[in-house]
């Protein structure tokens, strides 16, 4: 009988594994198409930067953003140029790569094999890259919702009013209320005409570039409003006559959102809790007469940064699986007298909320808090 060329136990029979968990990882990360590959921390189109990097857990990877240039000191006539320009100025973000991994267990492999059709190995990599996917999209959600880094009454609203703000977050938060607080078409617009209309900077958020259903590109801000914010909005009087929503748009593109519409040029999403024990926009009991509030996100051009570094091969004679560019690798070893199989995943990535090292204000993240009370 002739020898096979890729021997059972070898690494190139197991490919797949890594591969099949990095798709699911993928199809479980609601935010894909509001994605925009990076160049070099230059390029910041989406509203969440996804970068490739060549470099591993522990690398830091610095981002700059180019301020705008003061109009006035623009020359007239012959008014002397030389030596009365303005300096370019940069402010400044870095992020760091970490390694994150989990195990899943299989009991009794050989008798599962046995009793089902079910191919378990493609299952449980298909589980990890589940696993790996939900986890990717909590980070993306506690980086945003991140109000130690980057927090500035011109990118923050509390509630209808202005005068709800305070420096002390908790103390801003008691101020949102049952009553004058809800998600209303009016609160958005008055919420999106500031966050594009103010900044520390000179600068203001800019619309991020959104890939459609059709695969055609526009640029909108996405807002992303916990359900119970978005309970409010639908019972609001001027809902149904100013917002269309249509069955098949365009615009539906975060899988598993529910696409309410677009506003004042804000594409309006419903995004429902990543699972029962991560609803990051969900604040409880923190708001007057201790109601819930909602951490409502709107997200321009760059608002954060999702990077993917290299893993290193395993030193030991682990069966393990790497996927075809190194961005996850997936490790199988035996239990209990090769009974019971354990499984991981690893995947090196980094997660940050861009925030203006010259500003210290969030660079295109902006946060509406709104009541979050009754039903949930």
């Amino acid at each position: 009988m002739s020898t096979a060329t890729i021997a059972t136990n070898g690494t190139l029979a197991r490919k797949q594994w890594a591969d099949t968990a990095l798709t699911q990882h993928f199809n479980k990360f609601p935010l894909l198409n509001i994605m925009a590959d990076g160049n070099g921390g230059m390029t910041l189109k989406g509203a969440i930067i996804k970068e490739t990097l060549e470099s591993g857990e522990g690398d830091t990877k610095d981002y700059a953003f180019r301020a705008p240039t003061s109009t006035s000191t623009v020359k007239t006539g012959d008014q002397r140029l030389e030596g009365t320009g303005s300096s370019i100025t940069y402010g400044k973000d870095s992020i760091t790569l970490n390694e994150y991994g989990d195990e899943l267990q299989v009991k009794n492999r050989t008798m599962n094999k046995t009793r089902t059709k079910i191919d378990v190995d493609k299952d449980t990599s298909e589980a990890l890259g589940e696993q790996s996917g939900r986890f990717a999209m909590v980070k993306v959600l506690q980086a945003l919702t991140d109000v130690t880094a980057g927090r500035t009454q011109k990118r923050y609203l509390y509630g209808s009013a202005e005068a709800n703000y305070n420096a002390t977050h908790a103390t801003a938060l008691a101020n949102v209320d049952a009553t004058d607080d809800k998600l209303s078409l009016d609160l958005l617009g008055d919420a999106i005409t500031k966050f594009r209309t103010q900044s520390t900077g000179i600068g203001f958020m800019q619309p991020a570039e959104v890939i459609l259903k059709d695969d055609s590109v526009v640029e909108k801000f996405i807002g992303l409003f916990h359900p119970a914010a978005i309970r409010d909005l639908k019972k609001d009087t001027n809902f149904k006559t100013a917002v269309l929503q249509k069955d098949n748009a365009l615009f539906d593109v975060i899988s598993g959102s529910n696409f309410v519409g677009e506003y004042e040029g804000c594409l309006i999403y419903g995004l429902d809790p990543v699972d029962t024990e991560n609803d990051v926009l969900l604040l409880s009991g923190v708001g007057a007469a201790g109601i819930n509030v909602a951490h409502n996100l709107i997200l321009g051009k760059g608002a954060m940064v999702v990077a993917y570094g290299k893993e290193a091969e395993p030193d030991t004679s682990i069966k393990y699986s790497m996927s075809n560019n190194g961005n996850m690798i997936v490790t199988k070893v035996g239990d209990d007298h090769g009974r019971d199989t354990l499984w991981a995943w690893r995947n090196v990535m980094g997660f940050k909320k861009l925030v203006d090292g010259n500003t210290n204000e969030d660079y295109a993240a902006a946060h509406l808090f709104t009541s979050a009370k009754g039903g949930l």
